[in-house]
């Protein structure tokens, strides 16, 4: 997972995003060295600096338990404007779950529903999914499909 200085800061919300993506749909205990190891990265950013903030929440709209984890958040992706999240809008956010190796359906299910929970009122879902329904019968096969190999 390391490819870079813990000093950049880029690179720190990159780690906490990957591991919010891999991670979602599991409730880890906020004690596992992983949780610990990437709220540590979040208390050494500046989240007053608007970019910094952005690309750090904008890794916890993808899992669902982020305020679990990092109770010290004193923002909550659902209820921030959406410039807070990404200036370039939902589908980026999408593109990444797209484009990931190596990661579980599961976790992309329930990354993909993150997101969806959060841009709930939006009307760029429609343009990142194209149609709804069809996202909805998408993550119901890949439940199946992955219930299957486990």
């Amino acid at each position: 997972m390391l490819w870079g200085s813990l000093d950049n800061l880029e690179y720190k919300p990159h780690l906490v995003k990957q591991f919010l993506i891999h991670s979602s749909g599991t409730l880890l205990n906020s004690n596992t060295p992983m949780v610990r190891f990437t709220s540590n990265l979040i208390g050494s950013v500046p989240l007053n600096d608007l970019r910094t903030r952005q690309r750090i929440l904008s890794g916890c709209a993808y899992n669902e338990n982020y305020m679990t984890y990092y109770p010290q958040l004193e923002y909550d992706v659902c209820t921030v404007p959406k410039t807070e999240l990404s200036l370039a809008g939902l589908y980026p956010m999408v593109e990444v779950l797209v484009k990931m190796d190596g990661i579980k359906y599961f976790s992309v299910v329930h990354s993909c529903l993150s997101l969806l929970h959060v841009h709930k009122s939006d009307i760029e879902v429609l343009y990142a999914f194209s149609n709804v329904s069809v996202l909805i019968n998408i993550i119901k096969e890949i439940q199946w499909f992955n219930s299957k190999k486990e």
